[in-house]
């Protein structure tokens, strides 16, 4: 959370912990490449640009390949995401 405050100090501070907790639950996924720093940075910049308010599973689903970067990856955590227990506590509208 220091970092995306750095980098976006207007960042909307419940958007900003669903961030947090999303890349939290992905790198304790088995993925052949977890999200990065600067990932996670440009993710950020994507949902600040879009007026996000707050994840919902569609809007990660949209934005999703600018974090996860090979296929088998993204197909995986696609799947999850449909899962509300696994995505808990952001909606799924």
């Amino acid at each position: 959370m220091e970092i995306l405050r750095l980098y976006f100090p207007a960042l909307n501070e419940s958007l900003g912990r669903q961030v947090v907790a999303f890349v939290r639950k992905l790198r304790l996924e088995k993925l052949k490449k977890h999200p990065s720093i600067s990932e996670v940075i440009d993710w950020t910049t994507a949902l600040t640009g879009m007026e996000a308010k707050a994840l919902t599973a569609g809007l990660v689903m949209t934005t999703l390949n600018v974090l996860i970067k090979y296929h088998e990856d993204w197909q995986k955590i696609t799947a999850k995401i449909q899962d509300k227990d696994w995505f808990g506590g952001i909606s799924h509208t």
